[in-house]
């Protein structure tokens, strides 16, 4: 039986990065949350290289470009990280 999870990697790393850049175009756009928009971007693409972090290589997905697989890797742990953010701001209990 053959895995999936190449597939299933590309797929949310494609999803991730797309709405990552939708998101930070229009945060620059209307010049709101630029930081805290592009912020984690720049630094999920710089820290996963570094730390050797690739869900491509994970996943058995050889790219013929060094250091992209951890770039985009980084690119859709930011928007993962926003998500569990916005799960736990939602979960907390409203005072007052």
């Amino acid at each position: 039986m053959e895995s999936y999870l190449p597939l299933v990697v590309l797929a949310f790393i494609v999803e991730a990065v797309v709405e990552s850049i939708v998101l930070a175009v229009k945060a620059i756009q209307s010049k709101q949350d630029v930081i805290k928009t592009v912020g984690p971007l720049v630094l999920g693409a710089m820290l996963c290289p570094l730390a050797g972090v690739d869900a491509f290589a994970y996943a058995g997905v050889p790219l013929s470009v060094p250091y992209l697989g951890g770039a985009l890797t980084g690119l859709a742990a930011a928007r993962l990280a926003n998500g569990l953010q916005d799960a736990y701001t939602r979960l907390q209990p409203k005072h007052g």
